[in-house]
């Protein structure tokens, strides 16, 4: 198999790797920056500390923070405009995944305004879109691994619809466990399953699956089952937050290669109808999926089952396989956590009223099994049953 490979930035990776944002930015020719996060992360004074060397050296920055979840246009719009009127010359991200795509968004809408059907371009497979101005992207969970990817996930204000916007890439990517120590236990927890998410489908798409992407899958896997639940019930662990930023940087970096699959169809469906916060919809989609893959791909359950620590005795029935790396990831849920879909107020009829949105979903497609109907109903309907 020949196979091509990008990194979307350099990396700056370690604990205080934000305190050289200023060198970062001089070394760059940036003049003045635009600082895209959300009102969370700034009162939550994460954003202080990202910038603490700009102000320290009176480097010009201004601040917005009206990011919002799923990236809605009226967000990315305004913040773009606001960024031409301060004639900024560098986009910094510092929050999630919706920060960070915002902030890839805004990169290309410096030098014009566009519209949104211009932003979102003409049917077919994307275009890269090469950011005007100089971008760093500085994420604050340990989830998304959008400091690794080219994607940005946006969505239209009028209607929910989730969209992609690629770009060619950034100019770096700062990851600072210490930037992640005040998140607290419900979305250590949620997005740290997100980035199992990422690593499990990266590892079972059908979409450019490659030898490095697996493998790096499989690392983030391997870090992610282990420190998750550390990170979770003590947030000020550095090393527990050190090795699930890895992981996190480690599962982008393999589903920017290979991309994901069915789980994340299923929360852009749950996202986009219901609302549902992403990584909850990654963690209830995902061991049901597993389930679903393992009868024709047994060979390659076993294998993430291995990985997350499963203990499958040789010659188990492929059904079984699925069952107990479903099971495996179910107890994780439990243990660290996450809440069935009864405790966050949704009914059997509720989670059964998704199916067409799963079927429409671009990712759903990416499955290494044709979803059908019967299937999307059965997975919906497990989702439900079996997570309580």
């Amino acid at each position: 198999m020949i196979s091509y490979h990008k990194q979307v930035a350099p990396i700056l990776f370690g604990a205080g790797a934000a305190g050289q944002l200023f060198e970062q930015l001089t070394n760059m020719g940036a003049t003045k920056a635009f600082i895209c996060t959300d009102k969370g992360v700034a009162d939550a004074g994460v954003v202080d500390k990202a910038v603490a060397s700009l102000k320290e050296n009176g480097f010009p920055y201004v601040i917005f923070d009206g990011c919002l979840p799923d990236a809605p246009s009226d967000t990315f719009l305004s913040a773009a405009e606001m960024a031409r009127t301060e004639k900024i010359d560098v986009v910094v991200a510092v929050g999630g995944g919706s920060d960070i795509d915002t902030a890839k968004c805004v990169s290309t809408l410096i030098e014009k305004a566009k519209t949104l059907e211009e932003i979102k371009g003409p049917p077919g497979p994307p275009i890269p879109v090469k950011p005007d101005v100089k971008l760093v992207l500085i994420p604050t969970t340990s989830g998304t691994g959008s400091e690794a990817t080219a994607v940005a996930v946006l969505s239209e204000s009028s209607n929910g619809m989730k969209f992609g916007v690629f770009i060619t890439g950034a100019d770096l990517s700062i990851v600072d466990p210490e930037l992640t120590l005040a998140l607290p236990p419900g979305l250590t927890a949620s997005t740290g399953m997100d980035t199992i998410a990422h690593a499990i489908e990266a590892f079972t798409t059908i979409s450019r699956k490659n030898p490095i992407s697996d493998q790096r899958a499989l690392a983030a896997m391997r870090l992610a089952v282990k420190w998750l639940p550390v990170a979770v019930k003590d947030g000020g662990n550095l090393e527990a937050r050190t090795n699930m930023c890895l992981a996190c940087t480690l599962a982008g970096m393999a589903f920017n290669d290979s991309m994901n699959n069915f789980a994340h169809g299923i929360a852009h469906a749950f996202g986009q109808k219901s609302h549902l916060a992403h990584g909850l919809g990654c963690a209830l989609a995902e061991p049901a999926a597993i389930e679903c893959f393992s009868e024709e791909y047994p060979d390659m359950i076993y294998e993430i089952g291995e990985a997350l620590g499963a203990d499958i005795p040789a010659g188990t029935a492929p059904v079984e396989i699925g069952k107990a790396v479903g099971g495996l990831l179910r107890a994780l849920m439990k243990e660290i956590g996450i809440p069935s879909f009864a405790k966050l107020g949704f009914s059997r009829e509720d989670v059964m009223g998704h199916k067409e949105e799963i079927l429409a979903e671009f990712q759903t497609m990416l499955s290494p099994v044709k979803i059908t109907p019967e299937i999307a109903e059965k997975v919906l309907a497990s989702m439900y049953d079996d997570y309580s």
